[in-house]
């Protein structure tokens, strides 16, 4: 059924695509006339490298046929609101007087971007195909105090549990986006190099959150200790829409500068929920289904903001044919509004819920090679 939809998605939302690279290509068309590359191509080998041919966003390549290819190593770690499992009472089991709340976390993990570029022949323009991914997990784990007790978080109160023993936590979460880019070219300083662009985003975010408990008894079932009260949470996110952003290059000299990006993208997106808590009870069999949410499925605009600023160095050799650029920074990508779960508080009336709503961040280190040709 989420295929489907996301089927569905993709056709209505398909004409974005096709007026974003309309829009830039009619902008390349009025400005072809300013684009061409008058840079000696003298000035622009080996180690004259000067600023204004990085400038020219260009490096006179021999033969050079406009290519490039890049990759880029991440070492990130995420963050996301609405990932508490329990509230651990350390006296008493009654009232959370004297407590704290346990959250999983997630752990620094790598990730990787591949691309594929491709400069138009004379004109300050280019286009790029990016892939980018990152899976990583969190996990947490506690247990009560001699004279505590932990209240599970996602426990329904009409399932009549008491207070739990142990606790432990597993979320993993999948990133991937793809992005068709075109970017033009400005130079309004000499030292300044500017890429404007436009892309047609498509993210994916599966996550699944599990808690699982032990220890405390059933108050609606003879008091029949717990053996395991497991609950199951998915949270699926797919979005397609368009990115806009700037790219910047502050030049140093040498081959060295930095560099500053920020984009923002509107995703017309799908999400795919579900939830679900059972409860195995000593001496009883089977499971006890307390909760079973199979269907919370709709359709719902997200926003991302994404940064990166850090160093970079550019060289040309092997007799002036190929290219080497390599970066190093620091990246942080925002997406507001990816925890969609729901919380079940009342007991008299079970379908009131409240939404998580809460912000996903995934942070850290960038490093970025690109090999021209």
């Amino acid at each position: 059924m989420f295929d489907s939809k996301k089927e569905d998605l993709l056709v209505r939302h398909s004409n974005i695509a096709s007026i974003a690279t309309a829009a830039l290509l009619a902008v390349g068309l009025l400005n072809a006339d300013e684009s061409k590359d008058d840079t000696n191509a003298n000035d622009c080998k080996g180690n004259n490298i000067t600023n204004d041919c990085l400038l020219k966003g260009r490096y006179d390549l021999k033969d050079d046929w406009g290519v490039s290819v890049f990759g880029s190593a991440l070492y990130w770690q995420a963050q996301e609101e609405g990932l508490d499992y329990v509230v651990k009472n350390n006296t008493g089991t009654a009232f959370a007087n004297d407590a704290e709340v346990k959250r999983a976390t997630f752990d620094w993990d790598w990730g990787f971007r591949v691309g594929l570029g491709y400069q138009i022949p004379k004109e300050k323009m280019e286009l790029a195909l990016i892939w980018t991914r990152f899976h990583t997990s969190a996990q947490s784990s506690t247990s009560a105090t001699e004279f505590g007790g932990l209240f599970p978080v996602w426990t329904i109160p009409g399932a009549g549990l008491s207070p739990s023993e142990n606790a432990r936590a597993n979320v993993s979460l999948k990133f991937d986006m793809a992005d068709i880019q075109m970017l033009g070219v400005f130079t309004p300083r000499g030292f300044l190099q500017l890429k404007p662009f436009m892309s047609v985003s498509a993210v994916w975010v599966d996550q699944n959150f599990d808690v699982i408990a032990d220890g405390g008894a059933s108050t609606q079932i003879a008091n029949a200790l717990i053996i395991e009260d497991k609950i199951e949470m998915k949270n699926n996110f797919f979005g397609v829409g368009p990115k806009m952003g700037l790219e910047t290059m502050w030049i140093l000299g040498y081959g060295i500068s930095i560099y500053g990006n920020i984009d923002a993208s509107l995703l017309f997106g799908w999400f795919d929920l579900s939830q679900k808590e059972t409860v195995q009870l000593l001496g009883l069999n089977p499971r006890i289904t307390f909760l079973d949410i199979k269907n919370n499925d709709y359709s719902l605009s997200r926003v991302n903001l994404h940064f990166n600023a850090g160093l970079r160095w550019d060289r040309v050799f092997h007799h002036d044919r190929f290219h080497l650029s390599l970066m190093a920074g620091w990246e942080s990508l925002l997406l507001f509004g990816q925890n969609q779960l729901l919380r079940l508080p009342n007991t008299d009336s079970p379908g009131i819920n409240m939404n998580t709503q809460g912000d996903l961040t995934m942070q850290g280190l960038t490093m970025k090679a690109l090999f021209a040709f």
